[in-house]
């Protein structure tokens, strides 16, 4: 029996393929899908399929709250504006998706993947997601979701026709340092009102510096964004946390455009410097990575840290990632 996922945005349900557990999603634009900007695509249809980080739900692709505005800061928004069409979900654990009570065997990566696959076929081979068929799909994925984006592309790379890697890279050896310095502490203990159902092994960064010192480049974060990224914070799970490292590695067959996009201040994936003996670490990535990639391009962004779509650079950002789209015939 499939399972279904409930979404948000509009009144209807997707089954995907596969026994999956629930996970809740939402489009923008909402169906039918006018596009709200002169930019209207006359090209055959386009979903962006988006896969988020640690520590948000599918809101991190729809960034915006007080102080902080749709326009600058919501990458749904600013694709919406390109005229391009987003579908995101919540990871399972996080947002309104189903939390399963077993965070270390259950929550894991490779169930993740499974996931993310079954989403990404219902996407490209059905009319189920906005009521349509998509003739192509781009996969996008931000620091845990490129490392899922990335093991995707490795074995059902049928399913995609082009990626975007943000906050990623194959710089590993900051990754030690993250999991230490992020002092991830049982959610409920950290936030028990918001989160204080959850099993002990849903974690969330112990205080909001442990948070920053991570995600954050501080000078190009308002404390308005700030505090709605601290007052959001989802959890992650032990079992996601331990088995990340077994996920990510070359997918020598995928011969699609590829854009990686690391922020120069980037903790965890350049040890805050994303160019490095003059190494572009995003295009070491895509030649690493990808070496038969048609159109590989690998971006350094100046002035963010990780958690790129909550910096007040992030709206530049956006604009190279639908560039490097808009070039590719996308």
């Amino acid at each position: 029996m499939a399972a279904s996922m409930t979404l948000s945005r509009f009144s209807s349900t997707v089954s995907v393929s596969k026994p999956t557990p629930r996970v809740n999603a939402s489009m923008f634009p909402r169906p039918p899908l006018t596009p709200f900007s002169p930019a209207a695509r006359t090209a055959p249809p386009l979903a962006l399929l988006v896969a988020h980080r640690p520590g948000f739900d599918g809101n991190y692709w729809n960034f915006h709250g007080p102080g902080v505005s749709e326009e600058q800061y919501s990458y749904a928004y600013a694709a919406a504006a390109a005229g391009y069409a987003t579908f995101r979900y919540d990871r399972l654990g996080t947002g309104a998706s189903e939390k399963p009570e077993d965070g270390y065997n259950v929550v894991q990566g490779p169930t993740e993947v499974g996931i993310l696959e079954s989403v990404a076929d219902a996407v490209k081979n059905s009319n189920r997601i906005g009521g349509r068929k998509w003739s192509k799909t781009v996969l996008v994925g931000h620091s845990y979701g490129s490392v899922q984006s990335n093991a995707l592309s490795q074995k059902r790379g049928d399913l995609i026709d082009g990626l975007v890697l943000t906050g990623f890279s194959a710089y590993t050896m900051g990754l030690p340092f993250y999991l230490v310095s992020t002092v991830y502490t049982m959610a409920k203990m950290v936030f028990p009102q918001r989160l204080g159902n959850l099993p002990d092994s849903y974690l969330v960064t112990a205080t909001s510096f442990s948070g920053q010192q991570n995600f954050a480049y501080p000078y190009y974060v308002t404390a308005a964004a700030n505090k709605l990224q601290r007052n959001t914070e989802q959890a992650v799970t032990q079992g996601g946390l331990f088995t990340i490292g077994g996920l990510a590695g070359p997918a020598a067959d995928f011969n699609k455009p590829v854009l990686v996009v690391l922020p120069d201040k980037d903790f965890i994936f350049s040890l805050s410097a994303g160019i490095q003996n003059g190494m572009n670490l995003a295009e070491q990535a895509v030649k690493m990575l990808y070496p038969a990639s048609s159109a590989g391009k690998g971006i350094v962004i100046a002035n963010a840290g990780h958690g790129l779509n909550f910096h007040s650079t992030a709206k530049g950002a956006y604009t190279q990632q639908i560039d490097f789209l808009d070039s590719n015939g996308f």
